[in-house]
């Protein structure tokens, strides 16, 4: 997720195929990696790097858009976490 929101490329001279699917993780690890006590520690990773990223490097609204979104899947993750198991 780097924020950023393509250019619509305009009409296409091909058909495009309804859906593409690729693995690349194993289904165990897959399942493993949805559980929200797994989850919610890596989401807070990624937005201190973020925030770091941006009072230190750079600060645009690309950044601050994914951001949004990091912040958007913590709070899911961290409902998720409190749910009683």
């Amino acid at each position: 997720m780097n924020g950023s929101i393509p250019q619509d490329p305009g009409e296409l001279n091909f058909a495009m195929p309804d859906k593409i699917s690729v693995r690349v993780m194993e289904t165990d690890e897959i399942e493993g990696r949805r559980h929200a006590n797994v989850r919610l520690p890596r989401q807070i990773l990624h937005i201190e790097r973020l925030v770091d990223h941006i009072l230190n490097v750079k600060d645009s609204q690309d950044l601050r858009r994914s951001l949004k979104a990091h912040y958007s899947r913590l709070t899911t993750y961290y409902d998720r976490f409190l749910e009683p198991n």
